[in-house]
């Protein structure tokens, strides 16, 4: 039996919508929210919100990637941040990728990949910032890289910089 039906048993609902109700678990824009905190796998999600911990932070952060907010003023730049991501690729979304390569178009499974690591990222960054007093970050650069040297069966690192600051209110 799943992790999933293993709940869905112990909270005595009908189906996964239901458990995510019943455990406070919400989906927005592709992610999981649970507790104030982002997931991006809909298992780790139920099994945080089941224990009551985990996840990244889900913090309010204004990001731009050019050294200056239209119409805002900085008041102090306070320092670098950064995050790092590593995503492993698992073997049948690297198949459906590589018949993708063979017959051309989107592989939306490796999209996924890419938006939620960019995400864990972004979280991370405001985290670091928001501990700092910052109520932005700019100059926000985002680099991928896969790790493994070329296969398709590596892990992909997403790593995020950026300057906190804080702006006049």
């Amino acid at each position: 039996m799943s992790f999933e039906n293993e709940l869905i048993a112990k909270y005595g609902v009908a189906n996964s919508v239901d458990l995510m109700k019943a455990l406070g678990v919400d989906y927005q824009d592709g992610s999981y929210w649970w507790g104030g905190k982002l997931f991006v796998d809909f298992t780790d999600a139920l099994r945080a919100a089941d224990a009551g911990f985990g996840g990244v932070p889900k913090v309010d952060m204004l990001f731009t990637t050019t050294p200056t907010v239209a119409g805002r003023e900085i008041e102090k730049a306070i320092g670098m941040v950064s995050a790092d991501c590593a995503y492993g690729m698992n073997v049948f979304r690297d198949m459906f990728a590589g018949l993708r390569d063979l017959v051309g178009g989107r592989s939306q499974s490796v999209e996924k990949v890419l938006k939620d690591a960019k995400k864990t990222v972004q979280a991370e960054m405001a985290q670091q910032a928001l501990d700092l007093g910052a109520n932005a970050i700019v100059g926000v650069d985002f680099d991928f890289n896969e790790l493994d040297g070329g296969g398709k069966n590596g892990m992909l690192l997403v790593s995020g910089t950026g300057t906190a600051v804080k702006l006049t209110d």
